[in-house]
Formats: C-alpha cells, structure tokens, sequence
C-alpha cells in the first residue's frame, strides 16, 4: 500500500493519506468536517479521484492540472481520449 504526504495543511498539520480502492465518506451539507475536506483534497492532489453527488447526477473529480489523473478518469469511464471532458472551476480570474 503506497502513501502519500498531503501539501494542503490545514492547521501547519501533514497527514499521510492512504492510498484506498474505496471509500465512502458522508459530509453534512450545512455543517461540513473540515477533516473530510482535508481527506478529499489530499486525494485529489495525490492525482486520486472523488465522486460527489450533484442535484441531478454523480459528479466525478480529479486535478484538471495533473495529465496522470486526467487518465484515470477517461478509463473509468471508458472515454476516447479524442473527445473532451468538462472541467469545473470556483472562478476564471486570478486572486
């Protein structure tokens, strides 16, 4: 089982993340844990993948960034990677 150290630091803390086939995480809407957060970024830096529910459908996530995440998510889903994908974004403009 590989590891991984998670350069989100919430807190000045490092957690290693596990490297897991699955696993199901509830967050409260109104009240997210912060912790459950943390977890799902250190995935998503770790070039995982995070599937969320969305009002219609199940959304899946990677680093749009990392080409080696971007892989993973056209074979789980079994798309030619001739055709596009959408990419979610908070915002276009810098900070």
């Amino acid at each position: 089982m590989e590891t991984y150290k998670c350069k989100f630091k919430p807190d000045n803390c490092w957690r290693k993340v596990i490297k897991l086939k699955m696993q199901i995480i509830k967050v409260n809407i109104k009240n997210p844990d912060p912790q459950i957060i943390h977890k799902a970024t250190c995935v998503l830096e770790n070039k995982g993948v995070v599937v969320y529910p969305t009002d219609t459908a199940y959304g899946i996530g990677v680093n749009a960034f990392e080409e080696e995440a971007i892989k993973k998510l056209y074979k789980l889903k079994g798309r030619d990677f001739s055709k596009p994908t959408h990419v979610v974004v908070k915002k276009l403009e810098n900070d």
